[in-house]
C-alpha cells in the first residue's frame, strides 16, 4: 500500500511561477499541494493539480496573512511551506520560528543574506569587496544625493531599484544631463537606486538549488530570442554548460552561504567577461525550461525540506520557448528550432482548465508588492554617504 501523500502549501498562487511550480511538484505523484492566493480569480484555482484554493485578501494585514496561513496548516495537516515569491520568502525568514514547531518550510536563506542578495546596492557592494565580477554600482546618499559622484561616469547607465525584478523600472540615460534630470525629479529618491553601467552584450542566466552554499543542482541558460519589452525576460533560450558561468556563480552562493533556489542574472560583454548583475530569491519565469532540461528544482527543494535524498541531476542541452504562446512568438521560437513540446503547449494539455493569461492579468503578476486590480474579471469558479564599488 503506497504511503501517505506529503502535504505541501503553496504560497503565492496569484503568480504564473506558482502554477509552474504546482506542474513541476506533480511531476511526482507523491504531494498533496494546496495553494494560498492573495486573489480569488488567480488561474491556478482552476488548476487540476491543487486539493485546494484558499483565498486570503492581498489587504490583510502580515499578521492576519500569517494567523491564516498557520490555520491552515493545522487544519490541513500540512508538511511543508512552499513560498514563491520574494515577498512570502521575506515573511517566512521573519517568522521562521513560528512556522519550525508546526511543520518544513521549503529551504531559505537567513534575514542578512536575503537582504544583501535581493538588494543590488547591498549586493553590489557585496561583490566589489569579495572580487565576484560584477558592473560598477554607485549609490547616492539622501533624496537628490551628491552628484559630483556620477560627472565622471561613462555612459550609457542605468538606474535600477534597489529591491525589485523582472526588469521593471529600470532607464537608461545616454548622457550625464538625461541622468541628472531624472535623479532631480522630485518624485525620484537618489537612494532608493543603483546606478551602473549599460553592458552591451548578451544576457545569461542561472538557476541553482543551494545547502549551505553548496550547489545541488543548476542550469545555465543563454538568451536566443530577446523580449519585445526593453530589459524584460526572454522568450527563447537555450540550456547550455558554461563552466566559467558555473565557477562565478559557485563562488557567490559559497560566500553568501546560501539556502534554496536562486536566480542570477548576469551579461556576457561584447569581449566574453562575464558580470554578475542580480540575485533574484524566487522561482523563475523559465522554470518549467528547467524542467525540460532535466532539472526539476521544486521537486529538489521539497525533497531537502522534506529530509529526503534528493536527486543530482545534470541538465541536458536543450531550446526552450518561454511565456504564453501566441502566433507571433510561436513563429519566432519555430524559426530558431524550438520544438512545440519545449514550450508550455504540453502542460496546458494536462491542465487545461488554468485560463490563458491574456484573459486573466493577475496571472501576469510580476512584483512581490505589486498586485493588479482584478475587479473586472469574471469571479464564475467556485473554491477551487554617496558610496561607488
Amino acid at each position: 500500500m503506497p504511503g501517505k501523500k506529503k502535504v505541501i502549501l503553496v504560497l503565492d498562487g496569484e503568480s504564473g511561477q506558482a502554477l509552474r511550480a504546482v506542474r513541476c511538484l506533480r511531476q511526482e505523484r507523491i504531494f498533496e499541494i494546496h495553494v494560498v492566493s492573495r486573489i480569488s480569480s488567480a488561474p491556478i484555482r482552476l488548476s487540476r493539480h491543487v486539493k485546494s484554493f484558499n483565498f486570503i485578501d492581498k489587504l490583510e494585514s502580515d499578521e492576519k496573512y500569517l494567523s491564516r496561513i498557520t490555520t491552515l496548516i493545522s487544519d490541513l495537516e500540512v508538511d511543508l511551506v512552499f513560498p514563491i515569491l520574494e515577498r512570502s520568502v521575506a515573511l517566512l525568514i521573519a517568522h521562521r520560528a513560528r512556522f519550525e514547531n508546526l511543520c518544513s518550510i521549503a529551504p531559505i536563506p537567513d534575514a542578512k543574506t536575503f537582504e544583501t542578495a535581493t538588494d543590488k546596492r547591498l549586493l553590489g557592494q557585496f561583490m566589489f569587496e569579495h572580487g565576484i565580477p560584477a558592473p560598477g554600482t554607485t549609490v547616492l546618499d539622501g533624496v537628490h544625493g551628491n552628484f559630483d559622484t556620477i560627472k565622471s561616469l561613462s555612459f550609457p547607465m542605468l538606474a535600477k531599484p534597489g529591491k525589485g525584478g523582472f526588469g521593471r523600472d529600470i532607464h537608461r540615460f545616454d548622457s550625464l544631463s538625461e541622468l541628472t534630470s531624472f535623479l532631480e525629479d522630485p518624485k525620484v529618491t537618489c537612494a532608493d537606486y543603483a546606478i551602473q553601467p549599460f553592458i552591451v552584450g548578451a544576457d545569461v542566466e542561472c538557476s541553482v538549488i543551494c545547502k549551505d552554499g553548496q550547489i545541488l543542482a543548476h542550469t545555465i541558460q543563454h538568451t536566443i530570442i530577446e523580449s519585445k519589452r526593453t530589459f524584460g525576460p526572454p522568450t527563447g533560450i537555450e540550456f547550455v554548460e558554461d563552466p566559467e558561468v558555473l565557477e562565478i556563480v559557485r563562488q557567490l552562493m559559497f560566500l553568501l552561504r546560501w539556502q534554496g533556489v536562486a536566480h542570477i542574472d548576469l551579461r556576457r560583454d561584447e569581449f566574453g567577461r562575464y558580470n554578475v548583475l542580480e540575485i533574484n530569491a524566487r522561482y523563475w519565469g523559465s522554470l518549467l525550461g528547467s524542467l525540460a532540461a532535466g532539472v526539476n528544482f521544486p521537486l529538489l527543494s521539497a525533497q531537502i525540506a522534506l529530509a529526503q535524498s534528493p536527486d543530482k541531476p545534470t541538465a541536458r542541452k536543450t531550446r526552450y520557448g518561454v511565456g504564453p504562446l501566441g502566433f507571433q512568438k510561436r513563429r519566432a521560437q519555430m524559426r530558431a528550432g524550438i520544438l512545440l513540446a519545449n514550450t508550455v503547449f504540453p502542460h496546458m494539455i494536462k491542465d487545461r482548465f488554468p485560463m490563458s493569461p491574456r484573459r486573466h492579468p493577475c496571472f501576469e503578476t510580476l512584483c512581490d508588492e505589486r498586485y493588479v486590480d482584478t475587479s473586472s474579471l469574471t469571479q464564475h469558479c467556485p473554491s477551487r554617504g554617496a558610496a561607488r564599488f
